[in-house]
């Protein structure tokens, strides 16, 4: 688990709330409060289970359903799709 970083409040004194969140020039990304926690969880988790039961090679970069040539096979033998990799 990693560290809690500890950042300034907002300039104007409200809370942030659940939602994209950008730190100055950095990069954008996803907050979510401590307290929206738990059904943040379990929405991915459905998610998750749902893209599990279904043909997402079109999302994911799976090879395709074809005999693969030399380079194909090698660059997805190097590049192992995220979501299959395990199943």
């Amino acid at each position: 688990m990693h560290d809690v970083r500890k950042l300034p409040e907002p300039l104007d004194g409200e809370r942030v709330e659940t939602g994209p969140v950008q730190f100055g020039d950095d990069q954008p990304g996803v907050f979510i409060r401590g307290d929206d926690a738990c059904s943040a969880y379990f929405d991915l988790s459905t998610l998750a289970a749902i893209l599990k039961s279904c043909d997402t090679r079109v999302l994911c970069g799976c090879p395709p359903d074809r005999e693969l040539d030399l380079a194909e096979s090698c660059y997805y033998m190097e590049n192992p799709c995220p979501i299959h990799a395990g199943a």
